[in-house]
């Protein structure tokens, strides 16, 4: 079911099967994908640039790594919900990405399923902001 209005997404990760699978789940949910990245400098360009919901950013990119990228897409865009992708979820880095700010964490092999339930809740949750936020406008 589509969000309305919109939710829209960045998705950053080099790796392109990933991107290709992300993608296909996102325009299925009916998110609009407004910037692909494949490296960390990308991701926080068009972060800065698009000023998404949702960011998809992967842990594991060249040029920047995801926990760095994180910290410039916090300072540029701090309403950003910033899910992170990884093939490897090591405790350690999980629990540094989300106290640098990101709001849940998915290895690349979570079923199409549960994405799918971390993406609708997300932008369930961002459509109660939203309404709030009107409410005290």
């Amino acid at each position: 079911m589509p969000a309305s209005p919109s939710c829209t997404v960045v998705l950053a990760d080099d790796d392109l099967t990933s991107r290709w699978m992300l993608r296909a789940v996102l325009k299925r949910l009916g998110f609009h994908l407004m910037a692909e990245a494949n490296n960390g400098d990308e991701a926080v360009a068009a972060v800065t640039r698009t000023t998404p919901d949702i960011v998809l950013l992967d842990v594991c990119m060249p040029l920047r790594t995801g926990p760095d990228a994180l910290l410039a897409i916090m300072t540029a865009h701090p309403g950003a919900n910033i899910v992170m992708l990884t093939s490897m979820a090591d405790e350690a880095t999980v629990m540094d990405c989300i106290e640098k700010g990101a709001v849940n964490y998915l290895r690349k092999d979570t079923p199409i399923d549960e994405i799918c339930r971390v993406l609708v809740e997300l932008r369930e949750k961002i459509g109660a902001e939203r309404a709030t936020a009107a409410i005290h406008a």
